[in-house]
């Protein structure tokens, strides 16, 4: 398995073939990605192998690109690796944190965690302007007996939300979400 690290941008050619590049187009500006073992990255690429997933990773081994083809990753500020596509995790997807660390994929708990309380406070407002809007219907004297029953629902969706112990505890669902399904 190969890997290259440390990749940086740069505008100065520093190979015979960025060199020629540079004259044959001197009205482009092109930008070329460095190791810092001074290797060109559109060189070192075609080193992969094919049936590996290629992996760039920041140098706290946050995972911040992936991709089978190598064509396909912009290195710039990271290191690339390659691993055996079976060693890449069943539920590997770049929405979740991912750290590459001693040549594995991992998950940190404090990612994890990281994670839930961004979900648990994208769910609360959500919430949050569900139940403006039917606070504005109520002061306006204008909310019907079931938006007056979702407000006190999802006002009680929202305070379990705060309340949740987001390492332990599983996500309620929204009222709304329950309504929802019950009309299918």
């Amino acid at each position: 398995m190969k890997t290259f690290k440390g990749f940086q941008l740069t505008k100065e050619p520093f190979t015979d073939y960025q060199k020629d590049l540079l004259e044959q187009f001197p009205e482009q500006k092109l930008l070329f990605y460095k190791s810092e073992n001074g290797e060109c990255w559109y060189d070192v690429r075609k080193q992969f192998s094919p049936d590996t997933m290629k992996i760039a990773y920041l140098s706290d081994g946050r995972v911040f690109m992936a991709h089978q083809q190598a064509d396909a990753i912009s290195p710039e500020n990271c290191s690339v690796t390659e691993i055996n596509m079976d060693e890449v995790p069943e539920d590997f997807t770049l929405m979740k944190i991912w750290r590459f660390i001693d040549g594995k994929l991992v998950r940190l708990q404090e990612d994890i965690t990281a994670e839930a309380n961004r979900r648990r406070e994208q769910l609360m407002n959500i919430a949050t302007r569900k139940i403006n809007e039917l606070v504005a219907a109520e002061e306006d004297d204008d909310i019907t007996e079931e938006e007056d029953i979702m407000l006190a629902k999802l006002r009680a969706y929202r305070a379990t939300l705060r309340r949740m112990d987001v390492e332990n505890d599983e996500f309620p669902i929204s009222p709304d979400a329950v309504e929802e399904k019950e009309d299918d």
